[in-house]
């Protein structure tokens, strides 16, 4: 009786081991699918990033010219007084 409990338990064992390897490759796949979601969105968001520098100098650009030719237009009104 002993032998024959023994071989269920072992089957019942290579069963579950044989279940959890299948889960743990279901899983694996899962976080692998994740990661490359992780780093698509990851390379969205540089892209948005430099394009978001690139506005920021541009209007930086446009500020520092007006400064300038304000400056300029003030001097050119004091110079006429």
């Amino acid at each position: 009786m002993r032998s024959g409990q023994e071989e269920i338990k072992n089957q019942i064992q290579a069963h579950v081991k044989s279940q959890v390897d299948e889960i743990k490759i279901h899983v694996d796949g899962c976080i692998g699918k994740i990661e490359e979601g992780v780093q698509c969105v990851k390379g969205k968001i540089e892209k948005v990033e430099n394009e978001v520098r690139r506005k920021i100098k541009g209007v930086e650009e446009k500020v520092q010219r007006r400064i300038q030719e304000s400056k300029g237009e003030v001097q050119e009104k004091i110079g006429n007084l």
